[in-house]
């Protein structure tokens, strides 16, 4: 049980912060080389949007974490103090977002399955770090595996789809002329008609020699 523990707190405490940006650093910098460069977002992009998902959620579902999740409560692990929200589990959502997203673009690119077993695996041994240290409800963190599974592949989906030049267009999309110089076209070409229609009138009406 103690070594259960000692296993759970470390790998709770090597995805989070630094550590994680540095995993999506490196995966980055892979995908950079190995694909196209454009997938290289995809990492940053996992792991940023699964952290806005949990912060928007938790504004709005205000739940309270196990007793267990706070030393010097009963059955609390020593040394576990967490008193945020609990739904969902952002180690969840986070850790799972960042490795279904580059390996299931890996996998989606190299028409392979492998990567998508290695991701599984990895996301519920987190999940299940964080019920062992007794910080989070059991549907909290399930939630969590769930919504990280959905954005991943959501994120992996779209880098099949896009290409810089589709980032580019969307920033270098033409701006709207102003009113003031459509009014001023129309009216120019109000005028230039009348001034056709008065020279047939008159041209018309021309006695004949």
């Amino acid at each position: 049980m103690l070594l259960g523990v000692g296993v759970a707190m470390l790998a709770t405490g090597l995805v989070v912060g630094l550590l994680l940006a540095a995993i999506c650093v490196a995966l980055s910098a892979i995908l950079a080389v190995t694909l196209r460069p454009i997938r290289a977002l995809v990492p940053a992009v996992a792991y940023l949007g699964g952290e806005f998902q949990v912060f928007a959620i938790r504004e709005v579902i205000l739940r309270q974490r196990p007793p267990t999740a706070n030393y010097p409560a009963p059955r609390a692990v020593e040394g576990v103090h967490e008193t945020s929200c609990s739904f969902p589990s952002g180690h969840s959502v986070a850790v799972t977002a960042v490795l279904f997203a580059p390996l299931g673009t890996v996998a989606s690119t190299y028409k392979t399955w492998w990567p998508w077993l290695v991701a599984l695996v990895g996301s519920l041994f987190v999940a299940d770090t964080r019920l062992v240290l007794g910080v989070h409800w059991f549907s909290g963190v399930t939630f969590g595996l769930l919504l990280g599974i959905t954005w991943g592949v959501t994120v992996t989906a779209a880098a099949q789809h896009l290409e810089w030049a589709d980032v580019a267009a969307v920033l270098r999309s033409p701006p709207r002329p102003h009113l003031g110089g459509q009014r001023a076209a129309r009216r120019a070409s109000c005028a230039a008609q009348q001034d056709g229609r008065g020279a047939r009138q008159g041209h018309g009406s021309h006695p004949a020699s």
